[in-house]
């Protein structure tokens, strides 16, 4: 029986092993036939591998002419590359096999291409595409932090100290870039806030002209900067201000004027209730020999307390305005003073129809003043019986000085015999001979008298206008004058 079996496979069996062969063979043409091999195109981005070996080298680079995408071309049977996409190809750079042109400063990274699948059903044949990449120096810089506030804060509400944190950092870059770096802000939205506000803030590039660079291409040894901005409430109040020094001889201080007249504070809540008004000490204006207005510009923000701060300038103008100081003689009828606290029993008469006064005051003032401007009172309850020599209290307009005032009288009892003095000075009243006679003596000396207060109160005005101020009392008692 297996021999039988054994005669049965080998019989014809050249014909047999033809015709496998030619099943074989046919086999393999309706394959090919029916799954032909075929080639495509393949758009891909290209993957950079150790770009840190330029960072290693202090250097950065550019990629040139969009070289980071390219096309190829692979060959596969119909059946494999139906299957096929990009991403199913490894498109890399490595940077460890750059070749520098320093003289020009580009480099050039060759790429490679392998199949992530059916590698061994894919052809790809070789080419020598290339990365281009333009290179420059790379530099590290530390900038200031400067925070800043957007938006606008509800009516009373000021901003107080805004700061950042950490107020330092770190850039590195390309040189190009890095020199274009002016300043670094750090930015807030503070609309419509009432309190005290944080934020953590992504930092801000500007050139010189405040306009904002790409950062792209930069690195920050800090991702993000904490903002904290402070919210106050506000405070309009006044100033007071004191002076050193007196003005020059014949001068007066007439009045310390300044602008604004008012300046605005922040603060706490608590430490504005504590403050009313600035106080500006005297060393601040000095006013020592002025002949004319002191004018000075003083920085208030110096004289603040503690816990608050102004708003906008801390600038005051101020003017010390001096004014010139006269002095005038006028003629005061002592018939004309007013008696107070004089008992029933007892009688008051004056040694001399009149006395002189000597105002003094600012120029504008005393030419205004007359005598029936001044109003001058005696208090009899101060006196002693017989002669006194009595200080008088004199009412004069604001801005007139009158000095000490006194005049001689005599207080007596109705029922003394002493009172032959009062009648003499009565009758003098009524214009008698006698008393005509007596009163250029009196005269003379109150002139005297005044002469000496003249002297004492500084410079006099001219004489033409005690003349004047004198004929105007004359008009008023014009009986008195004839004598």
């Amino acid at each position: 029986m297996p021999k039988k079996i054994l005669n049965s496979i080998t019989h014809n069996l050249g014909y047999k092993l033809l015709s496998l062969l030619f099943a074989a063979v046919l086999w393999i043409f309706v394959v090919n036939y029916d799954d032909p091999k075929m080639t495509k195109s393949f758009t891909s981005s290209v993957s950079l591998e150790n770009a840190s070996y330029l960072t290693e080298m202090g250097k950065c680079y550019t990629v040139l002419d969009n070289s980071n995408v390219i096309q190829f071309t692979v060959s596969a049977k119909r059946s494999y590359m139906e299957k096929l996409a990009s991403t199913d190809f490894k498109v890399s750079a490595d940077f460890q096999n750059i070749i520098i042109d320093e003289e020009k400063g580009i480099g050039s990274v060759p790429i490679d291409i392998s199949a992530l699948r059916y590698s061994s059903q894919i052809t790809i044949p070789v080419t020598h595409k290339e990365l281009v990449v333009s290179l420059e120096d790379v530099t590290t810089s530390q900038f200031i932090v400067s925070a800043q506030t957007t938006g606008t804060l509800n009516e009373g509400k000021v901003l107080g100290e805004v700061k950042a944190t950490p107020n330092l950092i770190r850039i590195s870059g390309p040189k190009s870039i890095m020199d274009q770096v002016s300043s670094v802000y750090a930015r807030i939205d503070v609309t419509g806030m009432t309190g005290d506000v944080s934020s953590a803030c992504i930092p801000v590039l500007c050139d010189e002209y405040d306009n904002p660079i790409d950062t792209a291409r930069l690195t920050y040894n800090t991702s993000t900067i904490t903002v904290n901005a402070e919210i106050l409430d506000t405070k309009d109040v006044g100033l007071v201000f004191a002076y050193t020094g007196e003005p020059d001889e014949g001068f007066i201080l007439e009045s310390i004027e300044y602008e604004p007249e008012t300046v605005t504070v922040k603060g706490k809540v608590a430490a504005l209730n504590r403050i009313t008004n600035i106080s500006v000490p005297a060393a601040a204006l000095d006013i020592t020999g002025a002949r004319g207005d002191v004018k000075q510009t003083i920085d208030v923000s110096a004289f603040l307390p503690g816990g608050v701060s102004l708003v906008g300038d801390g600038k005051v103008n101020v003017t010390a305005v001096i004014d010139s100081i006269v002095s005038k003689n006028i003629t005061f009828f002592t018939s004309r003073i007013e008696i107070l606290n004089l008992p029933d029993d007892c009688d008051i008469s004056f040694r001399d129809k009149y006395i002189s006064l000597v105002l003094t005051g600012k120029e504008n003032i005393i030419n205004n003043t007359s005598s029936s401007s001044v109003v001058l009172t005696l208090d009899a309850s101060l006196l002693s019986q017989g002669s006194n020599k009595a200080r008088l209290l004199a009412d004069v307009p604001v801005g007139v000085d009158v000095g000490e005032i006194f005049a001689d009288v005599v207080l007596t009892k109705k029922d003394d015999n002493s009172g032959i003095e009062a009648s003499d000075n009565t009758e003098t009243d009524t214009g008698t001979e006698d008393s005509s006679a007596e009163q250029p003596s009196s005269t003379d000396t109150n002139e005297s008298d005044d002469n000496e207060e003249d002297s004492e109160s500084g410079p006099t005005v001219p004489a033409e206008e005690d003349n004047t101020d004198s004929s105007g009392e004359d008009e008023d008692t014009g009986s008195e004058v004839s004598q």
